[in-house]
């Protein structure tokens, strides 16, 4: 279950949410050097997401002849959760959308097939990898209460749809609530640096990559006020007071980079020993791009990326699990127990019999 779990929900998700990070640019520099948050490594990974649980829904069906129903939702759940920020012209409300239709739909399916020769209900609950289902079904039929077991799996039956009903409102309420950012909207890159006494040097360098139409880098040179006055527009002193030192290195991004020619630049503004550097025209840079010489990080206090769109997802998935996972798992947990409870009361048997994977009853 694990493992099924992994391939078919949690690897997908992973890829999806953090494969930009993980492998955007090894996928770019294969793809003939494109950005890592271009369209084709989006449909790179869009790709890979789907391919676990198809590979592994494969593997499944060849060797046990039966289709994996978890494959095909992990399928579905990655091709419509990656294809919002594919499609043009889709919006979040799309995604709320789409977040509250898959279980929707499994909450209708549930109902809908109760009276059909394969329910969903038994895959979800009276599944034989979990209960002996020949074993029930034999007590059933010689004590002759296979019509009181069918009243009780039809209370399960909407139980199980009412947890998929509320999982689809939760989904949807969530997603309106995080997810503002439309996927093609651009979001430009903001980071905020605190200047402290000592985090600056003599000869220090800070490096910051723009990644705008084409890629750049701005080196800012920091030096002391003992340099001669051959001082250029990329030099900053850093002897004064670090309010004064955030100021001069606020100065001195703007003068040395503008937005030119339709290349992305940097506007820095300062607020006491703070430095907030924002990249226009919605571009986007690294939260490690800010890197003194000698490859020492300085301190970020703050950091907001261009990909806006997919990081209100990861965080939507974030709170999923308590907002929508517990309380779902409780109606499911508690119509187990009616299960349980009526196999027990109409078929006479005990839990160590009902269970499939039970351990065997010791020996008097």
């Amino acid at each position: 279950m694990l493992i099924n779990l992994s391939f078919n929900l949690l690897l997908p998700i992973l890829i999806l949410r953090k494969g930009d990070d993980w492998l955007g640019p090894g996928l770019g520099k294969l793809l003939g050097g494109v950005s890592s948050d271009s369209m084709e490594v989006a449909s790179c990974l869009l790709l890979l997401a789907i391919l676990f649980p198809v590979s592994y829904g494969a593997y499944d069906f060849f060797r046990r002849r039966k289709w994996n129903f978890l494959s095909i939702l992990g399928a579905l759940s990655a091709l419509l959760t990656g294809g919002i920020g594919l499609i043009p012209e889709l919006t979040v409300t799309h995604f709320a959308i789409k977040e509250a239709a898959l279980p929707g739909i499994l909450g209708i399916l549930t109902v809908l097939t109760l009276k059909t020769k394969k329910p969903l209900i038994k895959l979800f609950l009276y599944n034989p990898e979990v209960i002996r289902v020949d074993l029930v079904d034999q007590a059933l039929a010689q004590r002759g209460t296979q019509r009181e077991f069918e009243r009780m799996m039809i209370k399960c039956t909407w139980l199980i749809a009412s947890s998929f009903v509320l999982s689809a409102t939760l989904n949807y309420l969530l997603s309106d609530w995080i997810v503002v950012t439309e996927p093609e909207q651009p979001v430009a890159s903001k980071a905020i640096i605190e200047i402290k006494s000592d985090s600056l040097a003599e000869k220090d360098q800070l490096l910051i990559p723009v990644k705008g139409e084409e890629e750049r880098e701005i080196v800012l040179t920091a030096i002391s006020n003992s340099a001669d006055s051959n001082q250029t527009s990329d030099v900053f002193r850093i002897d004064g007071t670090p309010e004064e030192t955030a100021s001069l290195l606020a100065g001195c991004i703007n003068d040395e980079v503008v937005e030119d020619e339709g290349k992305s630049g940097l506007l820095a503004s300062h607020q006491g020993n703070k430095v907030a550097i924002t990249q226009l025209s919605g571009g986007a840079f690294d939260e490690a791009i800010l890197r003194k010489s000698g490859k020492v990080e300085t301190t970020i206090t703050e950091f907001k990326g261009g990909t806006s769109f997919n990081d209100e997802v990861g965080r939507m998935m974030g709170w999923s699990f308590p907002i929508i996972s517990i309380p779902c798992i409780l109606v499911s947990g508690y119509a187990f127990w009616i299960l349980i409870r009526g196999i027990k009361e109409f078929a006479g048997m005990p839990l160590e019999e009902i269970l499939a994977n039970a351990p065997p009853t010791p020996k008097k």
